[in-house]
C-alpha cells in the first residue's frame, strides 16, 4: 500500500497570537487523497495513523517562554509540544521541531494545527508541517 503526504509551507513573516491556530501556508507536495487544507489547519480525511512533523523558526516580541503545541480538532495531542525560552526580544532566532502521531477513526474528519501559547507573542518567518498517513 502506498503512503499519502502532504508538506505545506509558510515563510512568510506571520505573527502569532496566544491560543490561536497559526496560519500554516500553502502545499508544496502532496500525494494520496487523504489531506486537504482547510483554513489553519490540515484536514485528514481518511481512518488510519498519521505521522506529523513540525518545524517552525520564530523570535518573540518580548523574554519569556513561548510553547508551540500541535492540536488535533481542538485539543493537544499528547507529547506534540515544545517549549522555548526567548532571551532577547525580537532579535533571537529560534528553530523547534515538534513530532507526534494521531489516529482518524473510521467515517471521521480530523483537523491538526499548530497553536502558540506563552507571555510573548511569536513572530514566525518559517513554518513547515509534513504529515505522512502509515
Amino acid at each position: 500500500m502506498s503512503k499519502s503526504l502532504i508538506y505545506v509551507v509558510n515563510n512568510a513573516e506571520t505573527v502569532g497570537a496566544a491560543n490561536t491556530a497559526v496560519a500554516l501556508g500553502n502545499i508544496v507536495r502532496r500525494k494520496g487523497c487523504s489531506f486537504r487544507m482547510n483554513g489553519t489547519s490540515i484536514s485528514l480525511v481518511e481512518a488510519g495513523y498519521y505521522d506529523i512533523e513540525v518545524s517552525a523558526t520564530f523570535t518573540g516580541s518580548a523574554a519569556g517562554d513561548i510553547t508551540l503545541t500541535v492540536y488535533q480538532d481542538g485539543a493537544p495531542v499528547s507529547g506534540a509540544t515544545v517549549t522555548e525560552t526567548v532571551t532577547t526580544a525580537t532579535t533571537e532566532n529560534i528553530s523547534a521541531t515538534i513530532p507526534g502521531i494521531v489516529r482518524v477513526y473510521c467515517n471521521s474528519t480530523s483537523n491538526i494545527s499548530l497553536v502558540p501559547s506563552g507571555t510573548p507573542v511569536p513572530t514566525f518567518s518559517n513554518i513547515a508541517v509534513k504529515v505522512v498517513k502509515e
